[in-house]
Parts: structure tokens; C-alpha cells; sequence
């Protein structure tokens, strides 16, 4: 049928659709997936949101690897129809295939939302089993991933990783003979898969059959002879089995080839295309055509690498990655990719190690710490799962596979080193600053460990706050303003793992706070009965796993407290002798509330025993110990009444006195609360003397003693040790002293009057609120003595302290002002140490949630930085409330007597408005022209150098899009700028230009450079001359300018050499500009500067701004290099014409191109280094001059 014909058709048969839509299935059961492409398209034409023929295209799409459209096609299928659960899963599979899992996940998640029993009812689609399996086997859904795998392998027998995940899968489940059973059909499957292999001798490692797995890793060996997992595996076994068991001898890589062939590099090159296009298979063939030429080549390893990566082929990518660290060990993105690699296959520990060396190669970068977090709980989550699926048939194991899951998060999470010791005022009276971090998830707890202690500090006049442990990120943030942390009854999960080691490494008190003995798995819980079925059988396992959990978060602490001496006992096992101290529960507020409430006793007709209960615990210790007494008591008294309340079963003997009995349910308003117990006339406080129970606080009895009520208690150890024996109390051992103290008490109001007001007497004197807070303060105090002038805590020194305050700060070294004042700041703490207690405070570069704290130390001094908005125009934004707010907080805790701005967009002018506002000396350094103008380097957005007379608002409305918003912001600026006690200029130059903008009062403190080696001369190979283009590939650094004047010159004996800062450190690229090469390479570590420069012959700096300074220009000049430089601002300041250098005008490329030119035609007169009258100034004699500027202040 031609195309007429159909059109015809189409116009004379309304069931033309049907047609194309029948003709799609025809094509789709031939797998003829671009045919079938054209009938849904025609379709489509006519009825856009037709969804069957969006199905059937999307289904075309899917099996063609169109993942992009794909993911396009069914977004617009469920804005139609959006309950289409096929389209969710086409959506996930295909973000799966580009390796997006994250993203892929939430879509799976999506699919389940909509149709719970998916998979099950796509029992017959073996794409959905096996990407469904997938789904779970990623989510750590063991059960549902194995449903999933089996039903996938029942429908594709021979597909590999199939068996191979299920194998792990049940490997997960604790299931080890049915995992190696699955492996073991995986190779009958394929024999020749490296991986089934690897799992099969894991699994037979973990079941201590060393021989089988040493037979497995071998044949891992002999099918890919540098596997790492293998040979890792090998020496754990080796080191478990005699040596003659093992073969320990591992076959060497292939020698590679000692030659080059030709074309490597163009099918290189054709590689990163078709990769930068998409088209992944095509690339890999093209990768592997270039290596089969040059295998020496770690790039094409590494894109290879990263192909794979995109295919979500991760064997395949981690071998290509081997093998470029192998030629390159320290290219940054080889070795985190790899581990991204391992993580997908769950291979955790190779991927840690990744990401940690991934840190150690490039630490001012946030990525890889951020991935290596989440790889860390991924991993714990693993091993707490594997613990919770072993714990019905080997709790031993289980508690094993707890501690496990703590010991391997808490040794690899990277925590910034902090070397600096924290001091402590020399007055007794010191205002120690107090975070807690507290579990408040029982109101009970959260009351008397918690809001008391708040009530305890504030008393001692300590300033403190607290966070739930659920939120310990934002603690984490609060922590920089806090010198003690109290962690009070929290679990070792991730968060607070991290938030406690960051707490010790930052030097800060560290106390751990408990008030049960619930850190002993072999006493607690207490049997499952004795819940009185009031806790499920998950509620009670996740008590067991509590047990490891807050056992090892108080063992990651330095100090303990404990509510009761036999806990301080518990505790001291595990911190130690010295560390742990008591502070009871005591009198608050709520006590004194309702004691002043004075609520009259009502006047009744019976006797009124009172036992309140706010646990589920506990039930069988009232059925057994008082409930057979109170039977009696409510049997022979019949004007006693027993009221219960709270969280109790009543039990069979006491059913015959429902009528006796009043049930209250729990009330959570503690005032209410005292209501019925101020209205008893006895209280009951029942537990059993286990040694959890010995460990419990007399809380109950001293409740009670504040309204006067007298209390009968259990004899636990607590009690024995508090209470005097018919003096304030009564203690009962068994259900016939209960009986005896209970019918003594019914029958002797004079007795319940003297015990009830004894009682109350010491409670008021021995547990108010001041006797706390002086316990509190007394444990801090001593703590404070032992350990001054040792480790991190020592006495506050008579230096002054100074604070430097700059944009960035390494490890993110990020332009020219930060080396500036990083040098300053080398010396000040070299030279000038016992005058200055130097800290810093900066912004992190590269955090995408605003205003987050951190601190760290780099070269002793403290480091703190706040991650600022990323928004549009944050450079240019003068003016942050928030900023203020947070920056006035750490001038409060920290106190400098002296500031020192540098760079301050991003933190905005609004941390001088501070610091003026709280009237701290400080001092500003201008290394650019950010504080007089909207263009920070006076060049505007079209390119065009702005006018110097920048305060001029008829020149402020030339270079503006709102004039209203620059002259607020500069008349602001203006305002602040001036309340400097001093305002600094890199140059004089640049001084000039801020005097001429209304500020006269600047001077000029020069920048200085650091005295670096001089090395020789490494003349290039090809003979070519070297310029080098280091300032970035920005307008304002004239790279734009340099490049047309490159293209223009024809240059025939030069190559270029041009620094790309947004480059990954360690690659390159090469291009040409005209004529000439070009290599673009990453920015160069400082220290290997030097070197640098000695493989280069001219340092071209073309800026377009007048440079406040120019730090390379001088630093070139130092190292002997040749130097072109504009004639804008301080740039050329160390250049003589002809002798060093040579100074041109940028107004356009003429001057520039002609200087290139003549330097191409005498190539060899540049060769060698120049002579040195004279070095440019050092930074030391910067500093001498700075300190003096101090000393004024």
C-alpha cells in the first residue's frame, strides 16, 4: 500500500488508527522494533495523546536503547494517564541503563505505589522480574528480590546474572547453602563469568570451606588475572590455611605492547564523540580499536571506564578503570569512578577505599566525602539487615553483625582533621557552652534527662540547647558554637556515629547519658512475657538490636553519666573507671508548678492507693510482688481504693475487685498527672531487684515525697541505698511485706503522715534544682582540672586573637586572594605565634544547602566555614540577615579581638555590619574593586572595561540593569567600608583607584609571593616555544583575547599552553588555534608551581581589568619565565621591556599579535631563563608591614 493510498485511507476509514496500531504488533512479534516505530508515529500524527501507541513506540524505544526517549515518551504518557504503571517501569528501567539508580529507584517505587502486585501480575515478562529484582536487590528487599530472580530465571534459564543475584540475595538472607546451589547453576550457565566465581567464593569463605574457595578465586584468576577482589580473598584464606593447601602463585598481566601503531588517536578521539553523543556500544568498539594501537594510553582506559559506567556494565567498567590507575594512579575521577563502580555491586569495602583515596587526591572537592557517607550506610544498613534476618536462629551472630555495622562506619567516615586545642577560660566562673543530643522519643525520658537539665544549665548560667539525635544534622551544625556535647540515650547509627567522632575530633567534652540498663544484651530485654503482650515480636527485636547500638555509641564517648550508682557501675565496664558520673533524676519546674498549685486534699470516704505506670515493662513485677497483696488489702479494707494508671493488664486476682479499682489511662501532662498522685494517700512503686531493675531511679519515690505522699518501693538497689527504712519509706521484698507495710499504712494515718512529710523534707533539701546544677557544674569542673594544659584542653593564653575572613580557604584554594592571604597567614602563625591566636572563618564552595557549619584545621589554625546560597548574583549580593545572624554568634562564642576582611562576597558586607555593631576592631583588604563597583574586576557584561570613576551614579546607570538596586547596594557598602578602622590596597595602583571612589583613606599594603625555587630551564622536545595562558578561561583574564591573537599570528615554532581551572586535576586535552597547538590542562597544585614553570618559556597575562595586583606575572618573574602582561593596573609592575617581559596594550589584539609574531621568529632568544636583578617583593615584608597596621589598631 503506498503513501496515497494510506492517505486515503485515512480519510475515508475513521478505524485507519487500529490499522497502524495492529500493524505495530505485527512488527513487534518479528522484533522489527524501527519498523515499528513508523505505524505508532503515523498514529500520533492524528491523535497525540493516544496512549496504546504511546506504549507500543515507547516498547520500540526501549528494546532500540533509546533511553533519553524513552524516559521523554512515558514523562508524557503519565501526564495522560497517570496511574500507567508500565510507564513508571519503562521510565526506571531506562534510568537504570544510564546509571541514574537514585532516580531510577523513586520511579520503581512509583510503579509499586500504583500496582502493588506488579511483578506478580507481569508474571510472564521477563524484563520486569529481572529489573524488579533489581529494584529490591539495590533496596535490600531480599524476599521480594528472590521472588523476582526465580520467577526471571524460570522464564530465561540460560541469563546469567539472574542466578547470580539470586545467589546473593539468599547469601543476604543468611541462606549460604542455597546461594552457593544458585551459583553453582550460574556456572553450569556460564562458566566463563568472572563474577560467579568471586560471589561463589565469598560465600564459601564466610562458610569456612577455604579449600573450595580457594579453588573459586583461582579460577577468578585465570579468567581475569588482575582481579583485586581474588587476590584479596587469597590472602584472607592464606591467612586461615596452612601455605601447602594454597596455590599461592597469581599469573602476571600480559606484557603489553612495546610499540605504538598508528590511528590510536584519531579512534580516540571518534570515542569521546560518540560517548559525548550518547551512542555508548559504538564507543567501547572505538576505545578498544585505540588500545589495541597504544595500550599505554590511561585516558582511553578511563573513558572506557566511563562508557561502561553509563551502560551500567560495572565488571566491565571496573576493569577498564584498573587498568587506567595502573598508568595513572592519581587521576582523581579514575579512582572514584571505580569505586562507584564497586558500589553498585556492592562491593563496599573496595569502594570505601576508593572514595577515601578519592579524598586524599582532591579534598577540596565535597563529592566524594558525600558518596562515601552514603556507601557507609549502605553498607550498615546491609549488615543490620543480615543481623535482624539472623536474629531468631543465631542471636550470637546477629549481635556480631550489629557491633560490625558500628565498627566499620565509625573507623572509615571522613572526619577533617582538627589539630588545634580548645581552650578554656582561667576564671572559675566559666560559661561552658552545652549541646545535647538526646533521644526524646519517651516523654518521660525526654522530661527528667532533658527539659531538667535545661532547667540544671540555666541555673548554672551555661548557655545550652538541645537537638533530637533524628536531627542530628542540624546539631551537627550548631556544634562549632559548643564546647561540651551531652548525648543522652542515643543508638550508633550513621548520623550520630559521625556527629560523636566529629564532636572528639573538634576537641569538645563528649559525654554519654543514660538512665536504663539497656546496653547488656545478656540482661536486657527481660523475656518477651513480662511484656505482658503489650510489645510485638519486631518491638522486642529491635530492643535486642538497641542493646549493641547504645553499647557502642557510649563506647565512641570519652565520659559517661548515670542516673543511679549501679548504672554508673554498668557504664564504668564500658568506659572506664574514671570516666563515668552520677546525677540523679531530680526536682524541676512541673515539681514545684504543682506543689505550688496547693491543691487542698479532698476529704474522702476512703483510703486511696496510687500506682502509676508510664512503661510497657514491667507487668508481671506487679502481677507477681503486689498484686496478691493488694487482693488482700482491697479484701479486708473495704474503704481502700486502688487506682491504676497508665500502661497495665489488671490481673486475675484482682478482677474480683473491679469495683475497688479505678483505671485511669496514661496522661501525658505531667501537672495532670500530679493531680491524682497529690490526691493518694499511699503510693506504690513495684519492680522486681533484677539488675536492670537495680539500675532503675527512685524517681517514683521522690514524686510522691514532694506532695507528701508516703511511698512503698521494691527493694532494688536504688532504694536500698536512698531510702531509711520507716523513716521516709517503706521497702517490700515479696508480696507479705507488701502486704504488711501496705495494711499498716491503711490502718495508721499518723504513720502515713510522719513517713509522707519526711520524705518530703529531703527531697526538697537533697533534690532541688541548685543542688544539680552545682553537681553538674562540679562534673565539668573536674573534668576541666584533670585535663588542662593535656590533649585538646588548654587555659586560655594572653595572645590576641585574630581573625582572618575570606571567601575561600584551603583546601579550596580558589583565586589569586586566597593564596594571598593563606601566605599572610603562613607566616603570622610562623613568625609572629606568640602575638596572634590566628583563626579563620570562610565560606565551602560546592555545598548546595545554604548555610551549613563546619570546622577543621589546616596548618594548626582553626578553620570555620558556612556554606552560602547558591543563587544567581551571589557574588554581587551585599547584604545577608542570615549571615549576620550566624556571624554574630561566632563572634560571641569566639570572641576575636581583632578582624581582618579580605574577600567577602558570598558572606556580604553584613559581617562588617557586625562586627561594627558589636564594636571589634577591624580592618579591610580591596583585592578587587568588588566594594565600589557591580562588575568585580571592572569589566562589564558585554566585555567592556568599566569607567574607573565608579561612584559616579551617572556612570553606575551605564554598566546596570537596575540602577535603584546598585546605588542601594554601593551606598551600603560605602556605609560599612567606612567603619574599618582601616581600609588596605593590594598596590598602589589599585590604592588610587579606591581613593579616587571616596574612600581616602586607603593605603597601600602591597602583596608579596613566597620564595620558590628556581629551577632549570626543560627545553621542549619539538623545539616549539612555550606560552602558557594560566589566569582561567575567562573574558576579564583576556583568555579570549590571547586566542584570537593566536589564530590571527600564523605562528609556525610556538605551541600554547592554556590552564583550565573548571578542569578535573590530572587531564588535558589537546586542540589547535589556527596554526598552533594547544594543550589545555588543569589547574597545577602550588607546590608543583615550580616545575611548572620550568617546562614553560612565556607567561602571557592579557587582562582586561585593571589587576589589583597580578601574582603570577611575579611569581613567573621569580621563577626566570618570560612574561607578556597588559599595561592594566599592577600587573606589569615588575617588567622591564626587553629584559623580562613585555608590557601591551589590550584595547584590542594588535599589540598582542605582534609581540607573538616577533617572539616566533627569534624562538631561541627565550629559551632560557631571564636575568634577576631584582625579585619581586616577598610576602614576608608584607606581613612586617601588616602587623605594624595591627599594632595601630
Amino acid at each position: 500500500m503506498n503513501d496515497s493510498n494510506l492517505k486515503q485511507l485515512q480519510t475515508n476509514d475513521p478505524k485507519i488508527h487500529e490499522f497502524y496500531l495492529a500493524q505495530a504488533r505485527v512488527f513487534r512479534g518479528k522484533s522489527n522494533w524501527h519498523e515499528m516505530m513508523k505505524p505508532c508515529q503515523n498514529v500520533l500524527k492524528e491523535q497525540p495523546n493516544n496512549v496504546e501507541a504511546k506504549l507500543l513506540l515507547g516498547e520500540a524505544l526501549l528494546n532500540l536503547e533509546e533511553w533519553s526517549q524513552v524516559i521523554e515518551l512515558h514523562k508524557e504518557i503519565l501526564a495522560i494517564s497517570p496511574d500507567n504503571s508500565f510507564a513508571y517501569h519503562r521510565i526506571a528501567v531506562a534510568l537504570a541503563r544510564l546509571g541514574k539508580l537514585t532516580e531510577a529507584d523513586s520511579y520503581y517505587e512509583k510503579v509499586f505505589d500504583h500496582e502493588a502486585d506488579f511483578d506478580k501480575i507481569h508474571a510472564n515478562n521477563f524484563l520486569v522480574q529481572r529489573q524488579t529484582g533489581d529494584f529490591f536487590f539495590r533496596k535490600r528487599n531480599w524476599l521480594r528480590s528472590v521472588e523476582a530472580y526465580q520467577r526471571a530465571i524460570q522464564l530465561s534459564p540460560k541469563s546469567c546474572w539472574e542466578y547470580i543475584n539470586l545467589g546473593r540475595s539468599f547469601f543476604k538472607l543468611g541462606k549460604d547453602a542455597e546461594a552457593v546451589a544458585v551459583l553453582e547453576k550460574a556456572i553450569l550457565v556460564n562458566e566463563h563469568h568472572v563474577w560467579t566465581h568471586c560471589y561463589l567464593a565469598e560465600i564459601l569463605f564466610e562458610q569456612g570451606a577455604l579449600e573450595l574457595a580457594a579453588e573459586s578465586c583461582r579460577r577468578v584468576l585465570h579468567l581475569e588475572p588482575s582481579n583485586s577482589e581474588a587476590k584479596v580473598l587469597m590472602a584472607k584464606i592464606d591467612s586461615r590455611m596452612p601455605s601447602s593447601q594454597l596455590d599461592a602463585s597469581f599469573d602476571q598481566l600480559p606484557e603489553k605492547l612495546a610499540g605504538i601503531l598508528p590511528g590510536w588517536e584519531e579512534d580516540y578521539e571518534a570515542g569521546k564523540r560518540l560517548q559525548a553523543q550518547g551512542q555508548f556500544k559504538d564507543a567501547v568498539e572505538l576505545y578498544y580499536q585505540s588500545l589495541l594501537k597504544n595500550p599505554h594510553h590511561s585516558w582511553s582506559y578511563h573513558d572506557l571506564g566511563d562508557t561502561f559506567l553509563n551502560l551500567g556494565d560495572w565488571n566491565s567498567a571496573i576493569a577498564s578503570y584498573k587498568q587506567a590507575i595502573q598508568l595513572n594512579s592519581d587521576y582523581f575521577w579514575s579512582n572514584y569512578n571505580l569505586g562507584v563502580a564497586y558500589r553498585n555491586i556492592e562491593a563496599w569495602e573496595n569502594a570505601v577505599q576508593l572514595y577515601q583515596r578519592s579524598i586524599h587526591l582532591n579534598p577540596a572537592l565535597g563529592l566524594p566525602t558525600q558518596i562515601l557517607e552514603e556507601t557507609l550506610r549502605a553498607w550498615y544498613d546491609s549488615l543490620l539487615q543480615k543481623g535482624n534476618s539472623l536474629l531468631a536462629d543465631n542471636k550470637k551472630k546477629s549481635l556480631e553483625c550489629f557491633r560490625e555495622a558500628v565498627h566499620i562506619y565509625q573507623s572509615n567516615i571522613h572526619i577533617p582533621k582538627f589539630d588545634i586545642s580548645e581552650n578554656v577560660a582561667r576564671s572559675q566562673q566559666r560559661n561552658f557552652r552545652i549541646l545535647m543530643v538526646v533521644d526524646d522519643h519517651l516523654p518521660q525520658c525526654l522530661r527528667y534527662r532533658v527539659r531538667q537539665r535545661i532547667e540544671q544549665l540555666d541555673y548554672a548560667g551555661f548557655t545550652n540547647e538541645y537537638h533530637s539525635w533524628t536531627n542530628a544534622k542540624e546539631a551537627r551544625n550548631r556544634l562549632p558554637f559548643f564546647n561540651v556535647v551531652i548525648f543522652y540515650r542515643v543508638p550508633a547509627l550513621p548520623d550520630v556515629i559521625q556527629l560523636i567522632k566529629l564532636s572528639k575530633v573538634l576537641g569538645k567534652l563528649v559525654f554519654y547519658e543514660i538512665d536504663d540498663l539497656i546496653f547488656d544484651s545478656i540482661l536486657f530485654p527481660e523475656p518477651i512475657e513480662s511484656y505482658g503482650g503489650q510489645v510485638t515480636q519486631e518491638q522486642y527485636n529491635g530492643l535486642i538490636q538497641g542493646t549493641v547500638l547504645f553499647r557502642e555509641a557510649m563506647k565512641l564517648c570519652d565520659f559517661g553519666i548515670a542516673s543511679t550508682p549501679s548504672l554508673q557501675q554498668q557504664m564504668k565496664k564500658v568506659m572506664g573507671i574514671d570516666n563515668c558520673f552520677l546525677h540523679r533524676n531530680a526536682l524541676d519546674s512541673k515539681n514545684l508548678q504543682a506543689l505550688a498549685i496547693n491543691s487542698p486534699k479532698i476529704e474522702r470516704s476512703y483510703i486511696s492507693i496510687f500506682y502509676g505506670s508510664g512503661t510497657k515493662a514491667h507487668n508481671s513485677d506487679f502481677d507477681e510482688l503486689v498484686a496478691p497483696a493488694l487482693a488482700k488489702v482491697l479484701q479486708l479494707h473495704s474503704n481502700v481504693r486502688l487506682t491504676l494508671m497508665g500502661h497495665l493488664t489488671v490481673p486475675k486476682i484482682l478482677e474480683p475487685f473491679q469495683e475497688q479499682i479505678d483505671r485511669i489511662a496514661i496522661v501525658e501532662d505531667v501537672v495532670v498527672y500530679y493531680e491524682f498522685l497529690k490526691q493518694a494517700d499511699i503510693a506504690i512503686a513495684v519492680l522486681y531487684p533484677t539488675k536492670v531493675n537495680n539500675c532503675k531511679s527512685e524517681l517514683k519515690w521522690f514524686e510522691a515525697a514532694t506532695f507528701k505522699v508516703p511511698c512503698v518501693v521494691s527493694n532494688t538497689t536504688t532504694y536500698l541505698e536512698i531510702i531509711k527504712q520507716e523513716e521516709d519509706g517503706l521497702i517490700a521484698s515479696n508480696p507479705d511485706e507488701w502486704f504488711e507495710h501496705l495494711d499498716s499504712l491503711v490502718k495508721n494515718p499518723i504513720l502515713r503522715k510522719r513517713i509522707g512529710e519526711s520524705a518530703h523534707r529531703r527531697v526538697m533539701q537533697k533534690y532541688s534544682i541548685s543542688v544539680m546544677a552545682d553537681n553538674f557544674r562540679d562534673i565539668i569542673e573536674r573534668i576541666v582540672e584533670s585535663r588542662q594544659g593535656q590533649e585538646r584542653l588548654v587555659l586560655q593564653s594572653s595572645r590576641k586573637k585574630l581573625l582572618i575572613v575570606n571567601v575561600f580557604y584551603p583546601p579550596q584554594s580558589i583565586g589569586g586572594a586566597t593564596r594571598i592571604v593563606k601566605d599572610n597567614v603562613d607566616i603570622l602563625t610562623t613568625e609572629y605565634n606568640d602575638i596572634y591566636e590566628v583563626s579563620i572563618f570562610t565560606t565551602e564552595e560546592g555545598n548546595q544547602e545554604p548555610y551549613q557549619l563546619s570546622q577543621y584545621s589546616h596548618k594548626g589554625v582553626r578553620v570555620t566555614r558556612v556554606s552560602s546560597p547558591m543563587e544567581e548574583g551571589m557574588d554581587w549580593r551585599y547584604k545577608n540577615p542570615t549571615m549576620y545572624d550566624i556571624f554574630k554568634e561566632y563572634l560571641e562564642v569566639y570572641q576575636p579581638d581583632l578582624i581582618h576582611f579580605h574577600c567577602v562576597q558570598r558572606l556580604t558586607a553584613s559581617v562588617l555590619e557586625v562586627a561594627a555593631d558589636m564594636n571589634i576592631p577591624f580592618l579591610v583588604t580591596a583585592h578587587d574593586a568588588w566594594w565600589i563597583s557591580d562588575h568585580q574586576f571592572l569589566v562589564n557584561s558585554d566585555g567592556e572595561e568599566c569607567n574607573y570613576q565608579q561612584n559616579d551614579p551617572v556612570i553606575t546607570a551605564r554598566d546596570t540593569h537596575n540602577v535603584t538596586e546598585s546605588i542601594q547596594r554601593k551606598l551600603y557598602l560605602r556605609e560599612q567600608l567606612n567603619r574599618a578602622a582601616a581600609v588596605l590596597a593590594v598596590s598602589e595602583a589599585f590604592a588610587k583607584i579606591y581613593r579616587k571612589n571616596g574612600f581616602p583613606q586607603t593605603k597601600a599594603n602591597p602583596n608579596g609571593i613566597m620564595p620558590r625555587p628556581q629551577l632549570p630551564r626543560q627545553l621542549n622536545p619539538n623545539g616549539r616555544i612555550r606560552f602558557a595562558h594560566v589566569g582561567g578561561m575567562s573574558a576579564h583574564k583576556g583568555y579570549y583575547l590571547f586566542k584570537q591573537a593566536v589564530e590571527a599570528a600564523n605562528l609556525e615554532n610556538s605551541e600554547v599552553v592554556v590552564v583550565d581551572h573548571a578542569k578535573t586535576v590530572g587531564s588535558a586535552s589537546r586542540t589547535q588555534w589556527g596554526t598552533t597547538p594547544v594543550t589545555v590542562m588543569a589547574k597545577v597544585d602550588q607546590d608543583k608551581m615550580p616545575g611548572f614553570y620550568s617546562t614553560i618559556d612565556i607567561l602571557v597575562a592579557p587582562s582586561l581589568w585593571p589587576e589589583s595586583f597580578g601574582l603570577v606575572t611575579r611569581e613567573a618573574v621569580a621563577a626566570g619565565v618570560w612574561v607578556i602582561a597588559s599595561n592594566k593596573g599592577a600587573l606589569a609592575e615588575e617588567l622591564v621591556d626587553g629584559e623580562n617581559g613585555y608590557v601591551v596594550s589590550v584595547e584590542n589584539t594588535e599589540a598582542l599579535l605582534r609581540i607573538l609574531q616577533t617572539i616566533d621568529r627569534e624562538p631561541s632568544s627565550f629559551k632560557s631563563c631571564t636575568n634577576l636583578s631584582a625579585l619581586p617583593r616577598l610576602t614576608q615584608h608584607q606581613v612586617e608591614e601588616l602587623v605594624q597596621f595591627y599594632k595601630e589598631i
